[in-house]
């Protein structure tokens, strides 16, 4: 294997000599092909799966270092990067192929034509609007013209003519209608332009991210746009719930556990093995979350208990979803 690429790598390789076997039987154990132990060892971005996969071997042997695991999340983060790239990667191996294959999928979304024809449908609505306001305003100027016409006719022996008992009514109306030279306003515009207009945010945008989340024990988070949340204690109304000993709960959505496959919006919305309490949780899985239109993705990074506080280091992804 080349030189390391860094203090993780480092300590991967030292470990990995420790291994009666070698490379091959420590890339068993991990569950990752050795190719993928040498993209690691050498710099390559490898992919999320197989990193989380290392970095548990690797915790389970002893305790990694906080250079180590400085260095780990950096890596962490561009697999991160290149899994949300690609949506639609193929799974890395048979297991994640076959669990992707199994699982029911949705049609695919025509985001950009749907935004397109909602843009044209806003400006249909506008433009029938000025054209039913500009008729409106013709007719009532027309109107006000023939009611004009009617009284400047002279009476005929003092009984009135057939034009004008026929002006009678029109001249009412235009005496009720609003002045040809009063200015359009909202009032004057169809109501259908105040419906509410659909969301702009296409289906499948990442609005959240967040690395090394600290959740303690019986503490719960929300999902939603913007930093990361302020955990808060149980009171039964919250996304994601840590329950402890590896236990995750939901009051508000559905719950799978994402194997085999990166962590991306598609394979998350795909994922319909659905629970509201999973248990034996490890560190290296990722949660996935549906509910209140969002799709998230809450991966494990580490379990710790020190001080007589037990908490859990979370990487949270969030994507929009249909409303």
């Amino acid at each position: 294997m080349s030189v390391p690429a860094g203090p993780f790598a480092g300590r991967l390789l030292t470990e990995i000599a420790k291994v009666k076997g070698g490379l091959p039987a420590a890339a068993a154990e991990m569950g990752v092909k050795p190719h993928a132990i040498d993209g690691i060892a050498s710099g390559a971005t490898p992919s999320a799966v197989d990193l989380a996969r290392v970095y548990q071997w690797l915790s389970e042997r002893g305790e990694l270092t906080p250079t180590e695991i400085a260095d780990y999340h950096r890596m962490s983060a561009a697999a991160w990067s290149q899994a949300t790239a690609d949506d639609h990667a193929p799974p890395l191996d048979g297991e994640g192929r076959e669990a992707r294959a199994a699982s029911p999928r949705r049609p695919t979304r025509a985001v950009g034509t749907v935004a397109l024809l909602t843009t044209g449908i806003v400006a249909i609505i506008l433009l029938t609007s000025l054209i039913t306001v500009i008729l409106t305003r013709s007719q009532d100027s027309s109107s006000a013209s023939s009611a004009a016409s009617a009284k400047a006719m002279p009476a005929d022996s003092g009984a009135a003519s057939p034009a004008q008992t026929q002006s009678s009514p029109v001249a009412a109306t235009a005496s009720s209608s609003p002045s040809p030279a009063a200015p359009v306003t909202a009032s004057d515009t169809p109501s259908s332009t105040t419906l509410p207009m659909p969301s702009t945010t296409p289906v499948g945008t990442q609005i959240s991210a967040y690395n090394n989340l600290e959740l303690s024990a019986d503490y719960a988070i929300n999902f939603a746009a913007g930093g990361p949340p302020q955990p808060q204690q149980n009171t039964g109304s919250q996304d994601l719930l840590n329950e402890n000993d590896g236990e995750f709960v939901s009051d508000t959505g559905a719950l799978s556990v994402l194997a085999g496959l990166p962590v991306t919006f598609a394979n998350c919305r795909d994922d319909t093995a659905y629970g509201s309490d999973l248990t034996d949780i490890l560190p290296g899985t990722t949660v996935c979350y549906a509910g209140h239109g969002v799709i998230a993705a809450v991966t494990v990074v580490k379990s710790v208990s020190s001080n007589n506080v037990d908490y859990v280091l979370l990487d949270v992804r969030v994507w929009q979803d249909q409303s």
